[in-house]
């Protein structure tokens, strides 16, 4: 039988291999000094060189039979923090206790359990680490189950135009004025990360009733919605086909508020009302405090009392049109290069989209991957410029979700 150490050994050895067969350049077993000059010792560091950054992950194995608890989750994520990464994971063989679960709502970390990693390593394989056994990545083991967008311009194509557009700041404007001497140093495939929930929300329609009654109806319709993972921010496809970024943005929200913006009438009200719902004078203060430092209240002072009314809240439906009633999404045969590390956790987005979407209930999540082309601009004078073309429009620009 395997000692702890062979099968801990063996699982970090595992998932150093997984994070290598889908591109990161990954270290097993490192030691890092982080901000705090304190030293921490990382089963698995994985780095993925992107064209516009370098994502960090740290992952922390834990071979156990019995489920991991909030302990593992806070150390790792003071890790992350001190080391200044962009993530950690925390990968375990068997599962996590429910306050672990809860903790993690929020947190630059992810937990994967055992049915996650299985998915991701293959049954035999995750057996073979119970038995203290290091196993090949194989072929099913590498496909990522992931969703994405197919880009409709091509990498030439994108070369093309971003080439185009280096000629012309070279050449100048009228006599060469503003010429600048450049050339297109590289380019690559990226995906910016979205979160396409389907909620189920309250309309209200004008029925006929008979030749001259009408009747308003209240309806429960299935509602699409696009959310960038990094900032919160919700998007929409315009009539010309671009994604393009809304003024809803979905914030982090406690517990408390959430809890509290779906109590709240949406007209206005007063702290009093908090008190009537049963929160105690401490805990009151300190949801309408944290609503207001989010951009949710407006107050306004009458006599002696300030009242409140919410603001930012979601109007649903509102014409929004989610990615994938624009385009097509398929199974991405590779693990993508992403742009950027999604921010913001799934249980913190569905906790915001059905508190800020009055009456509305979340049924369902798909984390999909919007194309990009980065690139990366040399100029004579040494110094580079960065930019980003959309892999579906073709138009240099910034992403949605900033």
């Amino acid at each position: 039988m395997a000692t702890t150490l062979e099968r801990g050994t063996a699982f970090e050895l595992q998932l150093r291999r997984l994070f290598e067969a889908h591109g990161y350049q990954a270290t097993h077993n490192v030691r890092l000094t982080g901000r705090s000059g304190a030293e921490h010792q990382i089963d698995v560091l994985a780095e993925l060189p992107l064209p516009l950054q370098t994502v960090r992950l740290i992952v922390e194995a834990k071979a156990y039979d019995q489920p991991v608890d909030k302990d593992a989750l806070l150390k790792l994520t003071q890790i992350v923090d001190d080391l200044g990464a962009d993530r950690g994971v925390l990968a375990t063989t068997s599962y996590f206790t429910p306050g672990a679960l809860k903790m993690a709502a929020g947190r630059n970390v992810d937990l994967w359990d055992r049915d996650h990693v299985s998915r991701l390593l293959g049954e035999a394989a995750l057996g073979l680490a119970d038995d203290g056994a290091e196993a090949p990545i194989t072929a099913a083991a590498s496909e990522t189950g992931l969703l994405g967008v197919i880009p409709r311009v091509s990498m030439p194509e994108a070369r093309a135009a971003v080439e185009a557009g280096v000629a012309r700041r070279r050449k100048g404007g009228l006599l060469g004025v503003g010429r600048v001497e450049e050339e297109l140093a590289e380019m690559a495939l990226v995906y910016a990360t979205f979160y396409e929930l389907t909620l189920d929300a309250p309309v209200y329609e004008e029925e006929r009733r008979g030749l001259l009654a009408k009747e308003v109806v209240r309806k429960i319709v299935p509602v699409r919605l696009s959310v960038g993972a990094h900032s919160g921010r919700i998007v929409t496809i315009d009539l010309a086909g671009r994604v393009q970024g809304t003024p809803y943005t979905l914030p982090e929200l406690a517990a408390d508020e959430a809890d509290a913006l779906k109590a709240l009438p949406q007209g206005w009200f007063t702290r009093d009302d908090l008190l009537a719902l049963g929160y105690p004078q401490g805990k009151a203060q300190r949801i309408v405090s944290g609503l207001q430092a989010k951009g949710l209240l407006a107050s306004q002072r009458l006599e002696r009392k300030v009242r409140y009314s919410l603001t930012g809240l979601i109007p649903i439906p509102n014409g929004f049109r989610a990615i994938t009633e624009a385009f097509a999404a398929e199974p991405l045969r590779a693990e993508p290069k992403l742009l950027r590390g999604a921010a913001r956790s799934q249980a913190a987005i569905i906790r915001a989209a059905e508190a800020l979407a009055p009456g509305a209930t979340v049924t369902g999540l798909t984390v999909l991957y919007y194309p990009y082309y980065g690139y990366t601009v040399q100029r004579q004078d040494g110094s580079r410029r960065q930019g980003l073309l959309d892999g579906l429009s073709g138009e240099v620009k910034q992403p949605a979700d900033r």
